[in-house]
């Protein structure tokens, strides 16, 4: 669950699964609610409450609301916040479940004593997960006070969201050996020495205590949650708890599965890991694991709208809600008539399959033996939607316009990437795309478009893994235009010839994702530039880059060691007339490279390139025989 300004990058993260056709398996031994009790909620944000009459009519009956900043005890305006939104669900019929955030960084006047410690090495963004502060006041504290409020407020429930945003991961992937929790372990375990942190992974490696390590924190983080359970059921035992990522067992997710959950109210788990690929037989596998590890739990699949073609959403809907215990869109956001963002279909086509999926689910609940001719059947992801009416390309002009355009190995690029580049009247442009698949994923194309300065479409191919993209035009007009390049996230593409040098925009639209590349990227410094600031992410710590940054006569600026959220200041030589700087990439030591994303913040153009003659600068006053925007 996230902002809407953060559904692409939160998915960085999302596992991807095949979809493949099957029929649903009973699990044995889980105890499944009957049908018009189960789950048909709708994640969103504050601000889209217009939308709730209609998830009532269209058979919905859960709105789960993403809180951010929600603090406690509750403001004045936090408190009618939540008592209107309880008021519009109840008069759309609707069960309310505001969804709270276990984010520290966006908590002010709060800040965790301890910090996340793997491999010896300190995560000062990242929280640790045991301290007992921390999560007393991210989580604790925020369900009592919803479960007090819930007395007088109709609130069904909360849902934890674990992601944690501006922290140096999204989640514990594994224990924590900060002082407090290796402190609280060895009280445990007295036997156990008091070692410095660069030894305690070591050791419990060497001692065979690693297991006994991780399960001390599972049972410690279980007791913390449980306390939550004991507190909330004193105020209102109905009141239900339910978080993200509860599926994808860590030591963290693992404990509050098991203490949120008890027989009489088992813990909601809101699964992201179906995203993508909707009903298949992870569900009830997971299902059965759970309940095979005593874990009191309701699977509630997950299922991001825009990633499935319309035509296969209401299959997925039902089987989700008859064979699980209900299903959760991700995210109703987009059906608000205010959504400015771009999505695969219209908001009719969305609330027409969402009412044929529930009035199937209405059927079956008066009927426990009816046969829906609705069926589980394989689909193709849809690519993301881009909004072409929002791009736009300034006037540009190469930075060395006189650079011999040699044939460089071109850089393999993730996600959806935009390239500039400047053409002549009457030049014909063609630009050869190949896609890379890295993964075996149900998107396997990508989407190549030739746009004017305007977004006007030139030119459209679709590249799969047997097929290259090719787009021809004829240059209409002097001046700048745009090579789109869509594609899912596990795959790449990579220019394999092009009629003109180009850049790849390095902000706004897709970052620059470069794949195992350690080539020069250029940058272009402004004459009046002092430094730079550069936002760096790889998906650390097993990943890793050493960045150099050179001047283009090979004079050493800066070098930086990046193996997660990074922002550098570079700071930059002196130019009256502007300047190249050179990047370079390479794995760091005991590291992996595969994945860098660069993100210009200020200070360098916001175009980079592989070659100088592909570099391309903004310029204000366009040459002669531009066609300006």
């Amino acid at each position: 669950m996230i902002k809407a300004v953060k559904i692409i990058s939160a998915v960085l993260f999302v596992t991807q699964l095949l979809v493949t056709s099957f029929v649903p398996a009973e699990v044995k031994g889980v105890k499944q609610e009957p049908v018009q009790k189960k789950i048909r909620g709708g994640f969103m944000g504050v601000l889209d409450m217009s939308i709730l009459p209609e998830m009532g009519q269209n058979g919905m009956n859960t709105a789960i609301v993403w809180f951010n900043l929600l603090e406690v005890p509750f403001s004045d305006k936090q408190l009618h916040v939540l008592e209107d939104w309880s008021g519009a669900c109840k008069s759309a019929g609707l069960d309310f479940m505001p969804c709270i955030v276990y984010n520290p960084n966006e908590y002010k006047g709060f800040h965790p004593k301890y910090c996340y410690v793997i491999n010896g090495t300190k995560f000062e963004n990242t929280p640790c997960p045991l301290e007992a502060d921390t999560f007393k006041h991210l989580i604790y504290d925020k369900f009592v006070a919803l479960a007090t409020l819930s007395k007088t407020v109709p609130i069904a429930g909360g849902v934890l969201d674990t992601e944690m945003y501006g922290a140096n991961f999204i989640s514990y992937r594994q224990a924590c050996h900060c002082d407090y929790c290796w402190e609280q372990f060895r009280k445990r375990y007295p036997t156990c020495p008091d070692l410095d942190i660069g030894q305690r992974e070591p050791y419990l490696h060497k001692t065979g205590w690693t297991e006994k390590y991780q399960k001390f924190m599972v049972d410690r983080i279980t007791d913390m949650a449980k306390s939550v359970r004991e507190q909330v059921n004193e105020i209102n035992p109905s009141f239900k708890l339910g978080g993200s990522h509860l599926d994808d067992l860590n030591v963290f997710t693992e404990g509050l599965a098991r203490g949120f959950g008890t027989p009489e109210n088992p813990v909601l788990v809101f699964s992201l890991k179906t995203y993508e690929t909707g009903y298949v037989n992870y569900v009830d596998k997971t299902v059965e694991k759970l309940n095979n590890m005593g874990i009191h739990a309701k699977f509630i699949v997950g299922l991001w709208q825009d990633k499935f073609p319309i035509e296969n959403l209401p299959e997925q809907y039902y089987f989700s809600a008859k064979n699980s215990d209900g299903y959760w869109i991700y995210t109703m956001q987009t059906l608000n008539p205010d959504w400015k963002g771009a999505v695969a279909y219209s908001a009719k086509m969305y609330w027409e399959a969402i009412r044929k999926a529930d009035q199937e689910l209405d059927k079956l609940s008066l009927n426990a033996g009816y046969e829906s001719n609705l069926v589980l059947r394989h689909f193709q992801t849809p690519l993301p939607a881009i909004d072409l009416k929002a791009i736009r390309i300034e006037p540009l002009e190469y930075a060395r316009p006189n650079a011999e355009a040699r044939n460089e190995e071109s850089p393999r690029i993730r996600r959806s990437n935009k390239l500039a580049f400047l053409a002549q009247k009457g030049d014909m442009i063609i630009f050869k795309i190949e896609l890379s698949g890295l993964q075996n994923t149900n998107t396997n194309y990508a989407r190549v478009s030739l746009l004017t300065n305007t977004a006007q479409v030139l030119a459209e191919d679709n590249a799969t893994t047997a097929k290259n993209a090719v787009v021809k035009a004829a240059a209409p007009y002097t001046g700048s235009y745009c090579i789109v390049l869509n594609t899912a996230k596990l795959n790449t593409t990579k220019v394999i010839s092009s009629s003109h040098p180009y850049s790849i925009e390095a902000i706004e639209f897709g970052n620059v994702h470069l794949y195992k590349y350690e080539g020069p990227i250029y940058f272009w410094k402004p004459a009046d530039s002092k430094i730079s600031k550069i936002d760096f992410f790889v998906n650390g710590p097993s990943e890793g880059v050493v960045t150099t940054f050179k001047t283009e006569s090979g004079e050493l600026i800066g070098q930086y060691n990046i193996d997660s959220k990074k922002r550098i200041i570079l700071p930059l030589p002196e130019s009256k007339q502007g300047q190249i700087v050179v990047m370079q990439l390479k794995a760091m030591p005991f590291a992996t490279y595969r994945d860098v994303i660069v993100t210009v913040k200020e200070g360098l153009g916001k175009y980079v390139s592989h070659t100088k003659a592909g570099l391309v600068k903004a310029v204000s006053i366009p040459a002669h025989g531009y066609q300006g925007n």
